[in-house]
C-alpha cells in the first residue's frame, strides 16, 4: 500500500516524517493523490537520485546496491534452474544452481568468511523437487509446468534487473565494497 507522510511528535523517530498507510477509501485517487508529492518533495527519493546522490545518501546506495545483487541471484538461480543445470551424481539438489548465481552475483562482494559461510549454508538448501512443489504453492504441477511458468516470469524479471544494472553502470554508482 501506498505510504503517506506526516509529521508528529507522537510517533518517536530519528526523522521528522512517520510514515503510515493510506486508509481504504483513498486508495483508488491515491496515486492521482500522492504523484505530485513525489516529484515536489524531497522526501520521496527515486533510485536514480539515491545511487547519485552525497555521501549522506551512502547507506541508501548501499542498501539499494545489495538489493539488486541479490535481485541478480534469484535472477541467475532461477535460470540455471530453467536451463536444467544440475549436478550428474545428485540430479535433486539445486547447489549447482546456488553456487552457480552465488558465484556470478554475490561473491566478489563477499569477503573469505561470507563465502565459507555460503557454502555452509548450501547443505541447507532443499531438494529441487520440494523447492518447485514450494514455488507452485502446493498446487498440483508437474516439475515442467512450474519451469515453464518460472521462464515466463523471468522474461520481465530480467529484462528489470538489466534496467536496474544498467542504471548504476551509466551512473558510476556500482559500490565494489565487500561484506
Amino acid at each position: 500500500a501506498f505510504s503517506t507522510p506526516i509529521n508528529s511528535s507522537a510517533f518517536p523517530s530519528t526523522h521528522q516524517v512517520t510514515l503510515l498507510p493510506v486508509p481504504k477509501p483513498l486508495w483508488p485517487g491515491a496515486f492521482l493523490n500522492l504523484h505530485p508529492s513525489w516529484q515536489s518533495e524531497s522526501l520521496f527519493l527515486f533510485c536514480p537520485q539515491i545511487a547519485s546522490g552525497p555521501q549522506c545518501l551512502l547507506p541508501s546506495r548501499q542498501t539499494s546496491a545489495a538489493t539488486s545483487r541479490g535481485l541478480r541471484f534469484i535472477q541467475v538461480f532461477l535460470q540455471s534452474l530453467c536451463d536444467g543445470e544440475r549436478d550428474e551424481n545428485h540430479p535433486n539438489l539445486i547447489r549447482v544452481n546456488a553456487t552457480k548465481a552465488y558465484e556470478m552475483a554475490l561473491k566478489k562482494y563477499h569477503g573469505w568468511i561470507v563465502q565459507k559461510i555460503f557454502q555452509a549454508a548450501l547443505y541447507a538448501a532443499p531438494y529441487k523437487s520440494d523447492f518447485l512443489k514450494a514455488l507452485s504453492k502446493g498446487q498440483n504441477v508437474t516439475e515442467e509446468e512450474c519451469l515453464e511458468k518460472v521462464r515466463l516470469f523471468l522474461v520481465n524479471y530480467t529484462a528489470t534487473i538489466d534496467v536496474i544494472y544498467e542504471m548504476y553502470t551509466k551512473m558510476n554508482a556500482e559500490l565494489n565494497y565487500k561484506v
